[in-house]
């Protein structure tokens, strides 16, 4: 699994800087790279800073990314083994430096683009559109401003130019396609030895002085994880609705507060006609002249008498509305992109707007009708002031109720003492949790997901502050503590001794099979040197590199390609294979070449797309090693 990680990381690389970095920052939250000159840096290109908090966005993302693909070979030791870390700030690295070099080539992005590229985003439309409450929402959310989004999305397409740049001339030709496909689809059936690091272990001795510098070396990888002990009290919104009383004055007083709440928002029935620029102009600009020139013909037509409707369905792309003469519907404000809905409303019943551009190209709108805000009378709202003035108070009584309980918590010697103090008070709920440490909390620990991730902050007695969600208030105490320690050798010896011992039962098996290998090598034979080491001999059975593994083996194809250019000439492979604790010594028993005949067109096409993204990758590779070795790096590693 670590091999096919391994082999992999590059193309990881890529898929960051230049596939999908404008996912990164709609989810991740990945802003701009800002000057250096704070401690705030895991590292610097050039005097420019990567930010702390931007590292570890990306790191966290990257952890879970590798957590869903091991499942539960996801370890510690494993994460150190892939190098998260490094490869988190290698990815911040490789985009800085991209951008830098777009920018130094004169390669730009306008504002337009970015605008049409953010309105394109499905996290930031409405019934397929875009919408500027949700966008702005939506990075409020993700605790990004909207120049800095702006700016991270205008870095990202200027990477992409500069990705289209540096792979426009790469190709891939019809024999090379063929040559792959007779590499890919050769199949062949090796013979081989496996020698177990277990068989040696038995013969294995572990000094406890050895164990002991063994501890001193790894005693990271012992130490005990702080655990906690978690009182956990929580005051639910409904149980405090319960005889919330709402009077007439109450009712009356909320309506005349908030009476923009009780607008029947403004409404306009609107048709448009709609001119798309063409799309496979390789010229936008050109393109968008073009339609905007057929909107004004349009429009002029309409101006001198033209049937609005007639020219809707003869004229306008838009497939939804043209077909219905250009009609819309009625929409209130918020529903459609910005500039076409403050056209709209600015019109008046029966007049035309002039062109109107949106990302989606350029209208001409016509009002049909038109409905102005009204307010709601009282009688008709007056359930929903109810239930607004019930939640209010019933959020207020149950923070109240929290807020009391802070120093009486502080107080309590123990957790009798805190059920007790609970108990007196109605609409509370409490939980007692056992010992945990970081990964047992996400299990056990009910409360909300921010508290949960602050609970190793606090000490042993401390209490948290309220917590208000959506669904009530929230605090804790945390009642025991136990720190994160590292145990005294005797708690740990066997445990010790019997990693030792596998570690060192793996350096012989390594030797050993290295010495078979050798004597493969002088002209022995496989079987009878074998049979002599009391080893058996197995097969594989036919595959291929297509298949994507070595059968039984498990070991992925593409880490061992030279595995297929073995021969009845040269059939040994010349280095051990290492898979965890058992390596392999291959031999070729057989193989059967490729039949060009079952290359078919589908399957031609499919390995030139694979080809040239791999030629592409390679590309961008060299590029990227071209300018870090150009480039003032600097990564702070114990901020990391």
């Amino acid at each position: 699994m670590l091999e096919r990680i391994r082999q992999s990381t590059k193309s990881v690389y890529i898929l960051f800087i230049f596939g999908i970095i404008i996912l990164v920052f709609v989810f991740w939250g990945i802003g701009p790279m800002r000057d250096s000159g704070n401690g705030n840096s895991v590292a610097t290109v050039d005097g420019q800073s990567i930010e702390i908090k931007d590292y570890l966005k990306i790191r966290r993302q990257m952890e879970n990314y590798y957590r869903n693909l091991l499942k539960g070979q996801y370890t510690p030791e494993m994460e150190k083994r892939i190098g998260i870390k490094r490869r988190a700030v290698t990815i911040l690295i490789d985009r800085a430096l991209a951008v830098k070099e777009a920018k130094k080539t004169g390669i730009k992005v306008s504002k337009k683009e970015v605008q049409d590229v953010i309105a394109s985003m499905p996290a930031f439309q409405k019934d397929g559109v875009f919408d500027r409450e949700t966008y702005f929402r939506s990075l409020k959310a993700e605790r990004m401003q909207p120049a800095e989004f702006e700016k991270a999305v205008e870095d990202d397409l200027i990477t992409e130019k500069v990705r289209a740049r540096v792979t426009k001339d790469i190709t891939v030709s019809d024999e090379e396609v063929t040559k792959a496909f007779l590499t890919e689809h050769r199949r062949i059936n090796l013979k081989y030895v496996a020698m177990d690091a277990a068989r040696f272990e038995d013969a294995v001795k572990v000094s406890d002085e050895e164990a002991r510098n063994y501890l001193k070396e790894h005693s990271s990888d012992f130490i005990e994880p702080a655990k906690i002990k978690v009182f956990y009290v929580h005051a639910g919104y409904g149980d405090f609705m319960k005889g919330v009383r709402v009077t007439d004055a109450d009712i009356k007083e909320y309506y005349e507060k908030n009476k923009e709440r009780f607008l029947n928002p403004g409404e306009v029935r609107a048709s448009h006609i709609l001119v798309r620029p063409d799309m496979e102009n390789p010229d936008r600009e050109a393109a968008k002249a073009e339609a905007r020139k057929k909107a004004e013909a349009l429009l002029q037509r309409l101006r001198e008498g033209a049937d609005f409707k007639e020219m809707a369905k003869k004229y306008s792309q838009d497939p939804g509305s043209g077909k219905k003469g250009g009609d819309l519907g009625w929409f209130p404000r918020g529903v459609m992109v910005k500039t076409f809905e403050d056209a709209a409303f600015s019109l008046k019943k029966g007049e035309l707007s002039p062109i109107v551009e949106t990302v989606f190209g350029f209208h001409i709108i016509r009002v049909e009708d038109k409905k102005e805000p009204t307010l709601k009378p009282l009688k008709e709202v007056t359930p929903s002031i109810i239930k607004a003035i019930k939640t209010d108070r019933a959020r207020e009584r149950a923070y109240s109720a929290i807020k009391a309980l802070q120093k009486p918590f502080e107080e309590a010697k123990d957790i009798e003492g805190l059920k007790k103090i609970v108990k007196k008070l109605r609409g509370l709920k409490y939980t007692v949790t056992g010992l945990m440490d970081s990964k047992k909390v996400k299990e056990e620990f009910k409360g909300p997901q921010y508290m949960a991730e602050n609970l190793f902050l606090m000490d042993e007695g401390e209490v948290s502050s309220p917590l208000k969600t959506k669904d009530g208030v929230h605090m804790v105490k945390i009642v025991k503590r136990i720190d994160a320690r590292l145990p005294k050798y005797e708690e740990v010896a066997s445990k010790i001794k019997a990693v030792v011992r596998k570690k060192k039962a793996r350096i012989l098996a390594k030797k050993e099979a290295e010495s078979l290998l050798n004597a493969l090598k002088g002209g022995a034979g496989l079987e009878p040197l074998a049979k002599k080491k009391k080893l058996r001999v197995r097969e594989t059975g036919f595959f291929s590199m297509a298949d994507g593994f070595v059968p039984v083996l498990g070991l992925p194809t593409s880490n061992y390609t030279a595995l297929f250019g073995l021969s009845s000439e040269k059939p040994l492979f010349e280095t051990v294979i290492a898979r965890n604790a058992t390596f392999y010594i291959l031999e070729l028993k057989a193989s059967k070449e490729a039949d060009l005949k079952q290359l078919t067109p589908a399957m031609k096409e499919e390995l030139r797309v694979r080809l040239l993204n791999r030629k592409q990758e390679e590309a961008l590779n060299k590029w990227l090693d071209s300018l870090r070795a150009k480039a003032k790096i600097k990564v702070y590693e114990d901020r990391m």
